[in-house]
């Protein structure tokens, strides 16, 4: 169910589950890179991350659409 407070510029919200703190680095590099390189063409796109560490880890990949209605930028 999608937070009717959440922006609407957010084109993905994923988590993504590691079975520990160790396993989690990994998957959380990976997930960076593989996200810097599929936005690499396309400046109006944008993420942001948030970690859980523990057992098992998390990891929320947001992605953004149109930086000037960012999160930050929404007020």
């Amino acid at each position: 169910m999608e937070n009717s407070s959440s922006p609407s510029n957010i084109v993905s919200n994923t988590i993504v589950e590691a079975p520990n703190p160790g396993a989690c680095v990994e998957v959380y590099l990976d997930l960076l890179f593989r996200t810097d390189m599929f936005l690499a063409d396309k400046p109006e796109y944008f993420y942001d991350t948030k970690v859980w560490f523990g057992e098992p880890s998390l990891i929320q990949l947001i992605i953004y659409h149109d930086r000037e209605n960012s999160p930050e930028n929404v007020n």
